[in-house]
């Protein structure tokens, strides 16, 4: 009996790893799959940039302390890969994310995706649509759960 549950515990903790690996796959294969596209924009910015940047905004340096990395997508003035961006995007609860902050408001609407590891936030997701424009930003790395509340609240500022 005990080597049946040892053997259930270790395919649980193969079983979530795997679906932590899986998630981060996921949200690295939507950006292939747009990030060259004609109507998409990309940006991904490196530690080191952000680093550079930052020096120049002490408000921003203390909520971005723990990225490591940041993408960026535009999808401008297509509102059917918006779309099915929104659609791939939406997945990532299945991935293992939470999605704490879903708001609407008309056309416009802001969502919050948060993967988290051991109490640290490694990747916070906010998707912003309204009817000409999709705009995505992926935060990776170790950011706290205080500064995800303030990032979240900035969107839009």
């Amino acid at each position: 009996m005990k080597q049946i549950l040892m053997a259930v515990a270790a395919l649980m903790c193969f079983s979530m790893s795997a679906a932590a690996a899986g998630s981060r796959d996921y949200v690295d294969k939507i950006v292939r799959k747009y990030k060259g596209l004609e109507t998409v924009e990309y940006v991904k910015v490196s530690k080191v940039m952000l680093e550079k940047g930052l020096e120049y905004d002490e408000d921003a340096a203390e909520w971005l302390r723990g990225v490591r990395r940041l993408d960026v997508i535009m999808i401008d003035d297509d509102p059917a890969l918006g779309d099915e961006f929104c659609r791939d995007i939406s997945g990532l609860e299945e991935k293992g994310y939470s999605k704490p902050l879903s708001v609407s408001d008309g056309g416009d609407a802001i969502k919050t995706y948060v993967l988290k590891k051991s109490g640290t936030v490694k990747s916070l997701v906010i998707l912003v649509k309204d009817e000409d424009e999709c705009v995505f930003v992926r935060m990776k790395g170790r950011i706290s759960e205080k500064h995800v509340k303030d990032i979240v609240l900035n969107v839009g500022d």
